[in-house]
């Protein structure tokens, strides 16, 4: 378990994230990001293979929480730490599909379901602490992230933590009628340690 100054990031817990993951997969909104299979009805099968798929990979995908206001947590031999840090109101997955392993190169995802937690700093509190973790303890080269051409507020977030933008696939995503493009960001170590202060 890490933490930020603000948030917790932990693994998931089938167990006691089972609520969470659930109203997770009815948002049609968060299902229309983090996948393009058709927008069908989730059962508990179906998420739990699809967190457990997970479970054999070398890379990490965390449950994103607010950080308790009593920190760090004081837990007894019979506490239940996932209960104790609370609910995930988000994820950051370190794909294992876009992980190149000679190249040192891995391509992230991040998304919050519920909107009353964006507009507030999360999200560059989210990804900084995805550089800091990718290139200090998982010592890649680079990271990288793919976001749609109509996701302004990411893409201008993207830019503000020092990414840039590496080229779009033209049209891969279908939105309410609409193509939109894929627009390719990446950071690379160097320039990374370079921001701070350590190159």
């Amino acid at each position: 378990m890490f933490n930020s100054k603000r948030l917790v990031f932990r693994a998931f817990n089938f167990e006691t994230d089972y609520n969470t993951l659930v109203q997770w997969q009815y948002n049609d909104e968060w299902r229309e990001f983090m996948t393009s299979a058709p927008l069908t009805p989730p059962s508990s099968e179906w998420m739990k293979n699809l967190y457990a798929e997970r479970a054999p990979t070398a890379l990490p995908m965390f449950a994103v929480c607010l950080k308790p206001e009593t920190w760090p947590l004081a837990l007894g031999p019979d506490d239940n730490l996932f209960k104790a840090v609370g609910p995930p109101i988000g994820v950051l997955n370190f794909m294992p599909a876009r992980f190149d392993f000679k190249n040192r190169s891995c391509e992230l995802a991040i998304g919050m379901s519920d909107p009353k937690h964006r507009g507030q700093g999360y999200g560059k509190e989210i990804i900084e602490w995805a550089f800091e973790y990718g290139f200090d303890q998982l010592a890649l080269h680079r990271i990288a992230l793919l976001s749609y051409s109509f996701n302004s507020a990411a893409i201008k977030l993207w830019r503000k933590v020092g990414m840039t933008e590496e080229g779009r696939l033209r049209k891969i995503y279908l939105r309410h009628g609409e193509w939109y493009d894929g627009v390719q960001f990446s950071i690379l170590e160097e320039e990374y340690f370079s921001r701070r202060g350590m190159a």
